[in-house]
């Protein structure tokens, strides 16, 4: 069930780490963050719109990510990362899954067992709709995405790729025990059984306990947990007939084709321009800039993490057989630069910016049209000099 945010601090509060003051300064934070998030708004031709569900999600995946990661046993909690702006992974996501659940997205925590390093490991499914509307239930791991230092940016690896890509990654993820049916998805099983098991109907026998009671808790706990799957897919459970076990079958492979089917990573022009819209509509709230030097700045800042996780990429993972943004970019089947550069109405020329174009003393590499617009400029800057 889905938690308040109030109840998910008062819940770490409980365990003794942190003081109500602790609790507070969390609780503060997270509702700024939150109130800030309902007021961004992106430029979708001449009108201004809110953020659309995979441009919220992304806003709060920067807002998690975005802090150093750390390896110790600290930080593992929502407190404990707000208040140090640091975490391990059952922090990063753990927060992640907070967030997205007060903005009405999706997700299931997952921990899993990393064989290579005999640990476990948090991370999160989330279930997210594309503009075209379609689902996407996708594996994200803000720890691996997290900044190493200070001085680091963040990267995009691990954010909104296929459960397939995971363990392309260098260390082998085993998912454990997963709440409904996800354990069943992952391994495959399209198919599942809703009579009692003949073991436990043979030791409810010897034990003079009735099967006809034990079947009907049974039935009644797969239609619950049936009926919270369907709403992570976003359906409504008047949508299947779950009476009966052949139509509780039923429904459980219409879910697992829902999974099948949302389990591709979302396309990538509509991943990159989200992730650009963020960046523009963070730093319009911040009203410091002027249209154009929002742009420009949002541009700096996707490419520098765009190239960061490249670096990373190469790296780290495997990357013969990903499909996701990142591998794709690496592997030289999404042109990410036209895309990125579609995305803003600066020309090249713009962005070099005033103290790159100075210096430029050999245009041979420009076309036409780009030195005609450097000369132009250039004649602007010695008008408005004379100007002044």
């Amino acid at each position: 069930m889905m938690k308040t945010i109030e109840e998910a601090l008062e819940e770490v509060k409980s365990r003794g780490k942190y003081t109500e003051q602790d609790c507070k300064d969390a609780e503060e934070k997270i509702n700024q963050f939150l109130n800030k998030l309902k007021q961004l708004k992106v430029m979708d031709g001449n009108e201004e719109r809110p953020l659309n569900q995979l441009e919220q999600f992304l806003c709060i995946y920067e807002f998690v990510s975005n802090r150093v990661k750390e390896k110790a046993e600290t930080s593992n909690d929502v407190i404990g990362v707000i208040k140090t702006n640091k975490a391990v992974c059952a922090g990063f996501s753990s927060l992640l899954e907070l967030l997205c659940n007060q903005v009405g997205i999706s997700v299931i925590y997952k921990l899993s067992s990393v064989i290579e390093l005999e640990s476990y490991h948090g991370n999160v499914e989330v279930f997210i709709v594309d503009k075209n509307g379609n689902n996407h239930c996708l594996h994200c791991d803000p720890y691996i995405d997290a900044l190493e230092s200070e001085n680091d940016v963040l990267k995009y690896n691990a954010t909104l790729i296929a459960d397939k890509d995971v363990n392309l990654f260098h260390h082998t993820q085993k998912f454990d025990a997963l709440p409904l049916y996800f354990n069943d998805f992952f391994e495959g099983r399209e198919n599942t059984s809703f009579e009692i098991p003949y073991i436990k109907r043979i030791r409810a026998e010897m034990f003079g306990e009735s099967v006809e009671e034990l079947q009907q808790e049974q039935d009644e706990d797969s239609r619950k947990k049936l009926i919270e799957t369907m709403k992570l897919f976003y359906m409504d459970e008047s949508e299947c007939k779950m009476e009966t076990h052949s139509e509780m079958e039923e429904t459980y492979r219409n879910l697992y084709q829902q999974y099948k089917q949302a389990s591709k990573p979302i396309e990538n022009s509509e991943f990159l321009t989200a992730l650009y819209n963020v960046q523009k509509a963070q730093l319009y709230y911040e009203g410091e800039l002027s249209p154009e030097q929002i742009e420009e700045k949002a541009f700096q800042i996707i490419s520098s993490r765009i190239q960061a996780s490249i670096e990373k990429q190469k790296e780290l993972w495997n990357n013969e057989n990903g499909i996701s943004f990142m591998f794709d970019i690496v592997n030289g089947k999404f042109d990410y630069e036209t895309v990125l550069e579609s995305c803003t109405s600066l020309t090249n020329t713009q962005r070099l910016g005033k103290e790159t174009i100075e210096e430029l003393e050999d245009t041979t590499y420009l076309d036409e049209t780009e030195k005609q617009e450097l000369v132009d400029i250039e004649k602007m800057q010695t008008k408005d000099t004379q100007e002044k």
